[in-house]
């Protein structure tokens, strides 16, 4: 799962059906696993039920806003990086948005879930940038 800023651009070029990088994301939990699809969270009665196109999240991503990057790459050394829970946390409150309390919501989907990783990719003025990165980290196609 991707969030954050330029996400939408640099996914539209890589040729995963298995990233959800889209800004509304309907997650939900079964025992230790989290799982993921898009979902405006209101829609037309006509409309089917987007929770069997679902998938496993296994992996969350916050793409950087250029402010945050001091903190994680003053070094100016840009590479996808991994992170602990507790600081995707702290850095991903702006992104994470539910009816209600907001925080509690999605600690209370994903704390204790099979998530392998919690990365964190870099600010990039060019969306060029950033797919080459994704490309390299998950050795996806373009």
């Amino acid at each position: 799962m991707v969030f954050g800023s330029g996400k939408s651009t640099a996914l539209k070029h890589i040729e995963s059906t298995e990233m959800i990088g889209l800004d509304f994301a309907c997650l939900t939990r079964i025992e230790n696993t989290l799982y993921g699809h898009f979902d405006m969270g209101v829609r037309s009665s006509r409309m089917d039920d987007p929770i069997e196109k679902r998938i496993k999240i296994d992996c969350m991503i916050n793409c950087l806003f250029e402010h945050q990057m001091g903190d994680f790459f003053s070094d100016g050394k840009f590479a996808v990086t991994e992170i602990d829970y507790i600081r995707f946390l702290e850095i991903s409150g702006h992104n994470i948005q539910f009816n209600g309390n907001t925080y509690d919501n999605f600690i209370s989907l994903t704390k204790g879930c099979e998530i392998s990783k919690f990365l964190v990719m870099p600010w990039m003025a060019e969306f060029q940038d950033k797919i080459r990165l994704y490309k390299e980290y998950f050795n996806l196609k373009l």
